[in-house]
């Protein structure tokens, strides 16, 4: 699953009773950048600045708690400050989307002028040939996919051209979704070529500086087509769950994103009867690089490892607007914001359509949306361990994502009307903390984390008096 993918499952289909517009669901909608404006004189751009925190406002459940009325009017200020000419659509995103952070929430923000990515990468321009991810405040690659791939795996980088490696990602990040700056920089990460292409330009080439083995080295590198890198993090990022057996006794089910329905059902029944007609000890199933998707997914998820009825949350709360008031009362007025219980279980499968053993699941910074949503539903209910590194998005998940355009730079925004409590502990805030703290050492390699659920998996089903080793 590409990038751009990912980023659909993060902003899609991330609530339970969803109900979306038809423009809710479209991130991406198609848009000409020839007809897009060239430059916007000062006075749209004001104006633009002003209808993005409205709207804001207007939206977001609890943008107080995140973002206070004083904050958010400097910070508005402050943009405007800026803006002192006419500005093109990518020099303005450099400005405006600097809010993003500051939301400090995954699904609410300004999106890049992608129209203008598009076109230039369609058009044959290269990109950044190295898949990246963060290790703290560092970039490691991950992959070297230029054509004479010199910089090996594990390698921290130092430069970028003129630019400090660690400084760029601190840079970008800003311009990135999420409550966390661990998530931040994660989405960075994961979609490198396209922060660079945006915020840094898009030469042909980069001279690296990157360290590895106590070693420092420099090479200049060739850009790639990004159909190339795409195709290169294919593997990685499948759009299906894949399953496998460890050593001879657990599986192992990788789980990318909640969506692709028929696929991820079909996997998933193989996955169980698999691991039935093999009578493992278990299941160890890895959302750490999912960033969300379909809810009915999830709950078809957790119906095959838990053994009683599991809530997915506590309560809804949301934010009446003129989108969604339809779906309400229609005296209830617009602005205000309600609370539901909501009552739902998840019922388990029955007994030979669910996994055997225990369950653990593997969580860290990238884990998001409604892999969130499956992993406290998971911990509340005791359907499974959690094993990891915290996630670095919150625990209580906001959804029900509003788009719309600007109305001069025509950049898009985005913001959630509605936040779903996690079944126990309605109010509480922060990161989903893992059961079992495994910190996994990117540049030394191997998988601590996996081998830690495995090892867990183990131990439980023998302690329960399942199948075991």
């Amino acid at each position: 699953m590409p990038p751009r993918f990912q980023l659909l499952a993060l902003l899609i289909a991330c609530s339970l009773m969803l109900a979306c517009q038809p423009e809710h669901l479209s991130p991406f909608p198609e848009q000409d950048a020839a007809a897009l404006p060239d430059t916007i004189p000062v006075a749209q751009l004001h104006a633009d600045v002003d209808t993005l925190f409205a709207g804001l406002a207007r939206t977001h459940p609890e943008l107080d708690a995140r973002l206070s009325p004083a904050t958010a009017d400097s910070l508005r200020r402050a943009l405007i400050a800026q803006v002192t000419g006419p500005m093109t659509r990518r020099a303005f995103f450099r400005v405006i989307g600097a809010v993003t952070a500051e939301l400090r929430d995954g699904h609410s923000g300004v999106l890049y002028p992608y129209p203008e990515f598009d076109r230039e990468a369609a058009a044959g321009a290269r990109v950044f040939p190295l898949l990246v991810e963060p290790d703290g405040p560092h970039l490691v690659v991950r992959r070297d996919r230029g054509d004479t791939a010199r910089v090996p795996r594990g390698a921290r980088l130092h430069r970028i051209a003129t630019m400090d490696a660690d400084s760029l990602l601190a840079a970008f990040a800003q311009y990135a979704r999420g409550e966390t700056p661990a998530l931040r920089a994660q989405i960075v990460a994961e979609d490198f070529a396209r922060w660079l292409w945006h915020l840094s330009g898009a030469p042909q080439s980069w001279t690296v500086v990157w360290e590895h083995a106590n070693r420092v080295d420099t090479a200049t590198i060739a850009g790639i087509p990004l159909a190339s890198l795409e195709q290169a993090d294919a593997g990685r990022s499948a759009d299906r769950p894949t399953f496998r057996v460890i050593g001879r006794d657990a599986g192992y089910l990788d789980v990318p994103w909640f969506g692709g329905e028929d696929a991820f059902m079909e996997t998933l029944e193989r996955a169980v009867d698999t691991a039935r007609a093999r009578a493992l000890a278990g299941v160890v199933i890895d959302l750490r690089r999912n960033p969300g998707g379909s809810t009915d997914l999830v709950e078809a998820l957790l119906s095959r490892i838990t053994t009683r009825e599991c809530a997915l949350v506590s309560s809804v709360r949301e934010r009446i607007t003129p989108r969604n008031r339809r779906w309400w009362r229609p005296t209830q007025r617009v602005g205000t914001v309600i609370t539901m219980p909501d009552n739902e279980v998840v019922s388990p499968a029955a007994a030979d359509a669910r996994f055997p053993g225990h369950a653990a699941i593997l969580i860290g910074p990238f884990t998001y949306s409604a892999a969130i949503v499956m992993a406290t539903a998971a911990q509340d209910c005791g359907a499974a361990t959690l094993v990891g590194t915290p996630t670095g998005g919150f625990a209580n998940q906001t959804a029900q994502i509003h788009f719309a355009n600007l109305p001069h730079s025509r950049l898009r925004w985005f913001a959630p009307s509605r936040v779903l409590r996690r079944p126990r502990g309605a109010e509480r805030g922060g990161p989903v903390l893992p059961d079992v703290p495994v910190t996994s050492d990117v540049v030394a390699g191997g998988d601590p984390a996996l081998d830690t659920a495995v090892v867990t998996v183990r131990r439980a089903t023998r302690r329960e008096g399942g199948a075991g080793d």
